[in-house]
């Protein structure tokens, strides 16, 4: 997900069904990374409870059907494992949004939802298109990979626990890209619906 123009003093988190401003003091820095282009790029994690929660909600679930010792492991990485994805999605936007001309150097990155910030609109409603699709694309590359893996490693790994994680975070794609192309506002799929109305009518009407 997007959003333009973020101030200094507050980032304007957004979940799947709309979002909060939250003060930057609520936000806890995760550090400073380089994308592909080489430019810096400030992420943010927020203090929301959600944050620890995740992993105790993984564990409690996965110890209905696994040893409860190896549920907190699971737990943790399927907490990681959904941070990765939502990463992903939102650097689809940010590397769409340079290739555009709209610049991002701040990313709010939660497991439920991520939003990348981008300093100014786009300036035509085919580059918001691109900038919109981009995120939901990052979630084929992902399927790309993950299905032919399990088609290949079902057979002689299909029982063990690992392999239905794997198979798991594949169908996790597939979730992702339906949800975020909903034709709703702020997802990605409103976004694109609000600009492609916007290439035959008045982007205000729109």
């Amino acid at each position: 997900m997007v959003v333009f123009g973020a101030g200094e003093e507050s980032l304007h988190l957004a979940a799947g069904d709309g979002g909060v401003d939250v003060p930057e003091q609520h936000l806890e820095r995760a550090g400073r990374t380089s994308d592909v282009a080489g430019r810096s790029l400030d992420q943010w994690n927020s203090y929301l409870p959600a944050a620890g929660i995740i992993p105790l909600f993984f564990a409690w679930t996965f110890a209905t059907w696994m040893p409860w010792k190896e549920a907190p492991a699971w737990g943790a990485a399927s907490t990681l494992a959904l941070y990765a994805t939502t990463w992903t999605h939102e650097m689809g936007h940010i590397a769409m949004g340079r290739r555009c001309g709209v610049e991002t150097e701040t990313m709010t990155l939660r497991a439920l939802g991520g939003l990348a910030h981008l300093q100014a609109p786009a300036q035509t409603p085919q580059d918001d298109i691109r900038i919109a699709l981009a995120g939901p694309a990052t979630h084929l590359v992902w399927m790309a990979v993950l299905f032919p893996a399990t088609w290949v490693l079902r057979d002689a790994h299909g029982h063990e626990t690992w392999f239905w994680m794997l198979d798991g975070l594949a169908r996790l794609q597939i979730w992702m890209t339906v949800f975020n192309l909903l034709p709703v506002w702020p997802l990605d799929g409103g976004r694109t619906l609000r600009s492609a109305m916007a290439l035959r009518i008045h982007a205000n009407r729109a």
